[in-house]
Order: structure tokens, then sequence, then C-alpha cells
């Protein structure tokens, strides 16, 4: 990567003509990847706060759902990342600014913190104890390695789907990609339920993963 490269790859260049790193950051980026964010925590822990037994297939989709939703509402603003780990996704690929991810990142934890607190807000504070407000936690007999490994897996499945269906050079991708996007946190939701409550953070984009 030669000199200017680098520049632009840290954000501190704007990229020559044909570039496929975005370095710009516009106030409108960050606070859709804010709101992004804080509406994928605050629909995708809801059912973490529901009185009775919740069922388990609820949980994935309502993620999935609620992402497919945001992407298709927010991507042509920032990308509609909503996740720290997609940020640095795209950033490894080059894709954007070492700037963008630092800030978007920022975006995105203030979004997830919002969301949670917002939901904890609106709902009877006697019902916040059911489910923990939708934290993560690991069931009987499984360690914090394990937990890690699987979150690693699931989250690299994500990443990897999200930065190839929208890679521009593609031709061959047909379909609704939020949907695809949306599908993906339900099928890593549902490959988790046997290890943690798995969670993955798409784009501070956290798919709650219900265990049964």
């Amino acid at each position: 990567m030669g000199k200017l490269d680098c520049l632009v790859w840290l954000g501190l260049k704007q990229g020559p003509p044909g570039s496929t790193i975005d370095g710009v950051v516009t106030w409108r980026m960050l606070i859709a990847e804010y709101l992004g964010t804080l509406l994928l925590v605050f629909f995708g822990t809801m059912l973490a706060v529901a009185p009775g037994n919740v069922d388990p297939i609820s949980g994935p989709f309502a993620g999935g759902l609620a992402l497919a939703c945001i992407v298709q509402a927010l991507a042509h603003v920032s990308g509609a990342m909503v996740n720290p780990a997609m940020s640095l996704g795209f950033f490894t690929c080059r894709r954007i600014s070492f700037i963008k991810l630092c800030l978007f990142s920022l975006a995105q934890c203030a979004g997830a913190i919002s969301g949670s607190a917002l939901l904890k807000a609106v709902t009877p504070s006697t019902n916040h104890a059911l489910h923990a407000m939708g934290s993560t936690t690991l069931a009987p007999g499984v360690t914090i390695f394990h937990g890690i490994c699987i979150e690693i897996m699931i989250t690299f499945l994500l990443v990897f789907l999200t930065v190839s269906a929208t890679d521009g050079r593609r031709v061959d991708v047909t379909g609704s990609i939020p949907l695809i996007i949306g599908l993906a946190i339900v099928a890593c939701s549902f490959a988790a339920l046997k290890e943690p409550p798995a969670k993955v953070k798409w784009r501070g984009r956290e798919a709650r993963r219900i265990r049964s």
C-alpha cells in the first residue's frame, strides 16, 4: 500500500476517483448509525421484558427482521452498519477509513446504550429482571472461552456475508440485501441457541438470540 493509500485508509485524505475507500464522515452519517443501533437494541431486546414465557423462535426473527428494516431505511445514509464489528470488517476490507471506523463505533456504542436505557424507561420495572434486560449470559456448563469462540464465529459469518453481499464489483447478487442480512442474523441466532443466548452485536445492531 503506497503512502497516499495509507493516508486515505486512515481518513487523512480523500481517496482519488475510483477509490474503494470511503473516508467522508458527516453528522448525518453519525446520527444514522446512532439511531439505527438504538432502534436495533430497542426492538431486538424488547422480548426480554415481555411477561411470561418467551418463545425461543420469536427472538431471532424479531432481531433479524428489525435489522432488515433498519438496513433498508439507513443504508443509503451511512451503510447502516450498526455494529462496531461490522465497521471493523468494512475497515479491514478497505471500504471505510480508520477515522470513520472510530467515529462510527462511538456512535454505535452510544446508540446501543440509549436503546437499552429507553427500553428500560418505557417498560414496567417488574419485568426488567425476567430475562436480564436481554443481556448475554452463558448457559450452564458453557465456559467463557466457549462463549467467546461461538460469538466470534457467528459474528464472522454475519460480517463476511454483509461485506460480500454489498461488494460493488459483484453483479450476481439479486433480491433484497437487507433481507439477506436479516436472515443471516436469524440463522446465527438459531445456530447459537444450544450455546450462549447469543446476541450478535450487528452494527451496534445487537441481534438478540434467545436460548431455550
